[in-house]
């Protein structure tokens, strides 16, 4: 993979000096480098190879300078930053006899994703970070604390930047186990057929009690278990409903006042669907870096 900056910058101050000039182009790579080590933590990309590159553009790459791109760097994905805008302010105030100093930094950045053989940029992402310090002296006139310099300042908001952009792009993997909330001797059964690998008669099973039995908490921890089933037969949205009819079930039946226990497991329920409904996102993320058509 191939990530590029643009030379070129636009900082909203009077002061545009070779120095700030230098300290962009600083924070440009640090973002660049800081993406490819955030990108390497994750296994699709843990033998991937990243070049770092900073190149003078003169305009947003068109046309035929997608396949001119491809060919100086033959990789099947090109990550480019093609803009970059920052703005910084420092003001000093004075407030119950104690002196600040407060600095704002922010940015915002144009990416653009590439991929070989695809006519059309797949990513473009503006990102706003806003890094804000204050130092504060005791009294008038003392000495005001340490506060980062710019170079600093930038350097952490490439960091930053490269932290966010990652998450944005890139699956996140976790290893988890699933509950399965069992009574009774066919339930447990069930199990027994689950951990041992036949999911098909697992599934059977809660599906012919989930028929017989009318109880809205057992019907819920029934759906529970059908939708752990679900999940390891990749039918996430499957999954995800039987979630949600559990969900409402428990509910509905709460006008009764329900033990500990039960809104303990209704809390887990909750959790479970929102883990599946991230896992449902994180695929789609995995799918567009693999098959970007």
């Amino acid at each position: 993979m191939a990530l590029l900056a643009r030379e070129g910058y636009l900082l909203s101050t009077d002061h545009k000096t070779e120095r700030d000039k230098e300290d962009i182009d600083t924070m440009m790579l640090t973002t660049l480098h800081g993406l490819a080590d955030e990108l390497s933590r994750q296994p699709l990309y843990g033998s991937s190879e990243f070049l770092v590159d900073k190149r003078a553009y003169e305009g947003f790459p068109r046309g035929a300078d997608y396949a001119a791109l491809f060919k100086e760097y033959p990789v099947d994905q090109i990550i480019l930053v093609d803009s970059v805008y920052l703005t910084d302010e420092m003001t000093r105030s004075e407030q119950f006899g104690v002196s600040y100093v407060v600095y704002h930094l922010q940015s915002s950045l144009r990416w653009n994703v590439f991929f070989r053989d695809t006519p059309e940029v797949r990513d473009v992402w503006m990102s706003r970070d806003t890094l804000r310090w204050v130092g504060a002296g005791f009294q008038m006139k003392e000495a005001l604390t340490s506060l980062p310099s710019r170079g600093d300042a930038l350097w952490d908001m490439g960091l930053e930047i490269a932290k966010n952009y990652c998450s944005r792009i890139s699956p996140v993997w976790i290893t988890e186990e699933r509950t399965l909330i069992c009574s009774g001797s066919l339930s447990h059964l069930a199990r027994v057929e689950f951990e041992n690998g036949n999911l098909s008669e697992s599934v059977r099973i809660w599906s012919e009690l989930l028929k017989r039995i009318r109880s809205p908490k057992k019907r819920a921890f029934l759906m529970n278990n059908l939708a752990v089933a679900a999940e390891s037969l990749d039918d996430l949205p499957a999954a995800e409903k039987w979630l949600e009819e559990a969900l409402g079930l428990l509910d509905v039946s709460s006008g009764k006042k329900a033990s500990p226990a039960v809104q303990q497991q209704r809390q887990d329920i909750a959790r479970y669907a929102d883990r599946i409904r991230l896992r449902m996102e994180e695929i789609r993320k995995l799918e567009d870096q693999i098959f970007p058509d």
